[in-house]
């Protein structure tokens, strides 16, 4: 049997190092300290401790929805392993790195079938993964019994908040409402980058997703994104850059306000180039 996984990260290292130098080393911005530190290495950043862990009565829920149109499914499962939630999203992370180098090297990929899919199973669960949801759900659940002050009472939100997150990550229900608004509300396009600036991301890079947002970029590197662009006609965007053949030259000032939305949706850390960091941090000191 492997060892635990004991630092899970909830925002996948391979997705981390695509915001990095050659040596994957990493420049981040800790909000808490408002420092921005260079050279780290991204294992050390947007992990929890057995964050995705769960019991073997809980797993058996969360995959129930998947199971019933794949009865042999739980077959294959090892109802046991608490880990099952960490070793499938690593399983796809392995998946999109390849598919991101391929669309970095021919951007026309992004609308290839099995792209989509895959591509659409990450988002989803980078929207999902990360600590702000749990949060959220969390926050909600306390706000149904803020009138009781027993602990077991406030502990049982928390652990409901994070049995609700893994549903969002196995449910089947969840994936497919994904699915079917960026397939059917959104235009997909490549955004790149043309100015001075590099894209950044947050500890919460999805969050537009979640929110299902009409302008989201979601980026791959610091110089590429995938940008959604709801396509009803009264649609309004964040980006006022025109598409031409399905990519979009972003503006430098496209790129700060995709990079102050992710300042925005940070919870603790924001990543990517130093230079790009520090004039968001300069630029957005009341946030």
């Amino acid at each position: 049997m492997s060892a635990k996984v004991k630092k899970q990260h909830y925002i996948p290292q391979m997705y981390l190092n695509l915001f990095s130098t050659n040596d994957n080393r990493l420049c981040v911005w800790n909000l808490s300290t408002d420092q921005v530190l260079d050279n780290q290495s991204s294992r050390n950043f947007a992990s929890s401790k057995y964050f995705y862990d769960t019991n073997s009565e809980d797993l058996k829920e969360l995959i129930s929805e998947i199971a019933s149109v794949r009865p042999k499914l739980l077959e294959k499962v090892d109802l046991e392993d608490e880990q099952f939630v960490e070793k499938e999203l690593g399983r796809m992370e392995g998946d999109v790195a390849g598919i991101i180098r391929d669309i970095t090297q021919d951007h026309s990929k992004i609308h290839e079938k099995v792209v989509e899919q895959k591509l659409i199973i990450f988002l989803h669960d980078l929207a999902y993964r990360t600590e702000n949801p749990r949060k959220e759900i969390e926050m909600v659940k306390n706000a149904t019994i803020h009138h009781s002050t027993q602990n077991n009472i406030a502990q049982a939100a928390k652990d409901s908040a994070k049995k609700t997150q893994l549903y969002y990550l196995h449910g089947l229900k969840p994936l497919l409402d994904t699915a079917h608004m960026l397939k059917e509300k959104y235009d997909w396009y490549i955004g790149v980058v043309s100015g001075k600036y590099k894209l950044l991301i947050s500890d919460d890079p999805a969050k537009g997703i979640r929110l299902g947002f009409n302008d989201i970029c979601i980026p791959i590197s610091g110089d590429l994104a995938i940008i959604f662009r709801a396509h009803y006609t009264a649609a309004s965007y964040i980006s006022k850059d025109t598409p031409t053949n399905g990519e979009i030259t972003l503006s430098e000032r496209s790129v700060f306000v995709y990079n102050a939305w992710q300042r925005i949706c940070a919870k603790r850390f924001m990543f990517g180039d130093k230079k790009t960091i520090e004039f968001i941090k300069s630029k957005t000191k009341n946030l």
